[in-house]
């Protein structure tokens, strides 16, 4: 991601779970931004590998 191009991502979710991230962000000392992308990325790819999984077995 470095250096890409960023757009904005507006979504809706529970105020307890922002407080949660929130908080572990400031704990670790990361970026929200940046945890979000990275979390993303990480649950498209773990996806994406069960879904070729499953394609490549029938």
């Amino acid at each position: 991601m470095p250096d890409e191009p960023v757009t904005t991502l507006g979504v809706r979710i529970p105020k307890s779970l922002h407080k949660r991230l929130k908080l572990f962000c400031v704990e670790q000392e990361m970026e929200m931004q940046k945890f979000v992308a990275e979390a993303i990325e990480q649950k498209l790819d773990q996806v994406r590998k069960k879904t070729s999984g499953a394609k490549k077995k029938s």
